[in-house]
């Protein structure tokens, strides 16, 4: 029994350590792992795939800021209609930033790698403000100007951090 016992814990193990290793991918602007932004980008959404946050704090009225600090993630929602930004289906995403070391790109881009490999795996990314825009998008309210869909933070030369924003509504 004591045999079969630690077997599965050792499977448990290699298992969780596998999934660590595979990382979390961020796929352009789009999704966060599983998480889709575009077409659930709700509280619960994030929720369903990574469970439940470690900190979820109401910033305004109409702003609310969920973080799951065991992967380095955090995601604004928002509510313009005066509804709870912060409930599971009444908020909506508007950014996200991805800080852990598990987090990378689909092209292979991880936190900790270097300006030099993003430029190689990004060679269309341009040094703006903020950082290196991976995605740029044009906003679909107003001027339509340009914004960082998907943005490398970058710190002494090495990616910091990930930033997705999503202006759906109306930023």
């Amino acid at each position: 029994m004591k045999v079969v016992l630690a077997l599965a814990l050792l499977v448990a193990a290699l298992a969780a350590s596998q999934a660590a290793s595979a990382g979390l991918v961020v796929r352009g602007d789009e999704r966060l792992s599983s998480f889709r932004v575009k077409t659930d980008g709700t509280l619960g959404g994030a929720r369903a795939v990574f469970g439940r946050p470690s900190r979820l704090d109401r910033t305004s009225g109409a702003t609310c800021v969920a973080g799951w600090s065991s992967i380095g993630l955090r995601i604004g929602f928002y509510n313009l209609g005066g509804l709870n930004p912060c409930g599971r289906t009444t908020g909506h995403f508007s950014n996200a930033l991805m800080a852990g070391p598990r987090w990378h790109t689909s092209r292979g881009l991880w936190v900790g790698d270097t300006v030099r490999k993003l430029r190689r795996i990004y060679p269309t990314a341009r040094n703006r403000a903020g950082g290196w825009w991976i995605v740029t998008r044009r906003s679909p309210v107003g001027s339509g100007s340009a914004y960082p869909g998907l943005l490398a933070q970058i710190r002494d030369g090495r990616v910091r951090a990930f930033v997705v924003r999503y202006a759906a509504g109306g930023d």
